[in-house]
């Protein structure tokens, strides 16, 4: 532990938070592991808004990441979390110093959140194993045969990261990214007597230099220890195209910094091509206002709030919420929209029942007006935005509060 670094992220948080409920400094710091640059991983509790968003800065010396969540955030990033094998949020929490704990929250919270580390990610299907095998066994063939010692060298590279994620998901380990991946190869090797972290950076490091050889090898090793090299047979059917209803049922989650890029990569047909978001940008600038829905873990669309759903010219409104929401295009047309749009409705007015809801939809996408008017949006008038050069007429619906008693 870094006592400075513990000192430093007191003050910083009875500086900034002054409603905080818990706090907790992780990380490097506050496991004694520092290097020169690392950072003060600051988790924050609150009991509401503005919470949850994420935020970075340097103070007093320091590189300064906060992780601002309620209790009910901080839960679900840990599902989101434990969904993608990442124990992130847990170990932020799990494996921390208390900074602030006024109502109980901040041990009890870091009680269960290091039980949910210490539980490990759930356990990977056969089928997922072998979807695994499939693509590690293309990779070899790419590394057996490369055009180039940098095509070799970017393959070796992506074959390790692949390897060593199958041999901790075939364990039932924790998964990471960068040094984190290697970390947690090396933690599985202490406690199950394996070489796997010395084998594949000695086999990447061999590659490195043009000889490849021995990452092939352990490869080739690992893949029998679990069924073997995997090609001829194998068969995965593509998703189907109609998916009239969500099996899964749907769930609103705050969006993720992965949700907004593969929302940068929708492209609807037609005259909705006008609503394609082509960079991530514009929402990672007002993250904290988006939300996710999702369907087991595919990304169905979002909902946005506040400023990030109020189009030029419309004017804010005291006790009014300006939303807005975008479903995958995969899904428009196929009859989802009815499931998608209530579950959106009932999550704002769970979160915001003191506020009316209003939305603005151009004048020509019947479809989306008459979704509006089903889920209990009533027409208030019209209005019509210049936006890239062009005036856009659009119709105001609006959505009564339901007030608290």
């Amino acid at each position: 532990m870094d006592e400075e670094g513990v000192t430093v992220a007191t003050r910083l948080v009875a500086r900034r938070f002054a409603d905080v409920r818990a706090a907790w400094l992780g990380g490097s710091v506050a496991a004694g592991q520092q290097t020169s640059t690392s950072d003060l991983d600051i988790t924050v509790l609150l009991a509401g808004p503005p919470a949850p968003y994420r935020s970075s800065e340097v103070a007093d010396g320091w590189p300064v990441e906060y992780f601002v969540q309620t209790e009910e955030t901080l839960l679900r990033f840990c599902e989101v979390d434990r969904d993608r094998r990442r124990p992130t949020t847990m170990r932020l929490v799990g494996s921390s110093i208390i900074l602030v704990d006024r109502d109980g929250s901040g041990r009890r919270l870091q009680a269960a959140l290091h039980q949910m580390d210490l539980a490990g990610p759930p356990a990977v299907t056969d089928r997922d194993l072998e979807t695994r095998r499939y693509a590690i066994t293309d990779l070899l063939a790419d590394l057996t045969a490369p055009r180039s010692d940098d095509e070799s060298l970017m393959v070796a590279s992506v074959l390790m990261r692949e390897v060593a994620e199958f041999v901790l998901a075939a364990h039932r380990r924790w998964s990471g990214s960068g040094k984190w991946l290697l970390r947690e190869l090396v933690s599985l090797d202490r406690d199950a007597h394996t070489q796997y972290a010395k084998s594949l950076t000695d086999g990447l490091h061999s590659a490195a230099t043009g000889n490849p050889t021995p990452l092939h090898a352990v490869t080739v090793a690992v893949l029998h220890e679990f069924g073997g090299p995997v090609f001829a047979g194998f068969r995965r059917d593509a998703p189907p195209a109609v998916a009239p209803s969500l099996s899964d049922g749907l769930r609103v989650r705050p969006m993720t910094v992965r949700d907004a890029e593969l929302v940068a990569t929708w492209r609807y047909s037609g005259p909705c091509a006008v609503y394609d978001v082509t960079s991530a940008q514009p929402i990672l600038d007002d993250l904290p206002d988006y939300f996710a829905v999702t369907s087991g873990e595919r990304l169905v669309g979002f909902c946005c709030v506040g400023h990030a759903a109020r189009i030029p010219g419309l004017t804010e409104q005291v006790d009014v919420l300006d939303v807005g929401l975008g479903m995958d295009p995969e899904l428009v047309g196929l009859g989802c929209g009815d499931e998608f749009g209530r579950t959106v409705l009932a999550f704002l007015v769970t979160t915001h029942p003191d506020q009316e809801l209003r939305a603005v939809v151009q004048d020509w996408n019947e479809r989306s007006l008459r979704l509006t008017r089903q889920l209990g949006f009533e027409d208030a008038g019209e209005l019509t935005a210049v936006q890239g050069g062009h005036q856009i007429a659009y119709r105001i619906v609006k959505h009564r509060a339901h007030k608290r008693n």
